[in-house]
């Protein structure tokens, strides 16, 4: 599997933009009026998404060390949500302790 930020990681991005792109005209165009805002950032971020879906399990392995791939999936993917809440919260504590200290 490619390393992300590869050439394989960037036309699946790409593709994603013009696929996202395609069903946002699409849809609200059958729909008459604008229901998909975005759709290429939510092609591009999909599309990610899909591609690093092996590398869930591959993070799960490490932490728990089980041979199946149910458990080693469902670890990985909640290993990078706590990673991603403890990160947001840091960021916007940071950001709140930098405002309070400007203003």
């Amino acid at each position: 599997m490619d390393k992300p930020g590869g050439s394989r990681w960037i036309l699946v991005g790409i593709a994603g933009v013009a696929i996202g792109g395609l069903l946002e005209a699409l849809v609200n165009r059958l729909a008459g009026r604008v229901v998909i805002v975005d759709g290429m950032m939510w092609g591009a971020v999909v599309a990610i998404f899909l591609m690093s879906l092996p590398n869930f399990s591959r993070m799960g392995r490490m932490v728990v060390k089980s041979d199946r791939l149910a458990v080693n999936f469902l670890v990985g993917v909640l290993m990078f949500i706590v990673i991603s809440v403890v990160l947001v919260t840091l960021f916007l504590g940071i950001f709140l302790l930098a405002g309070r200290l400007l203003s």
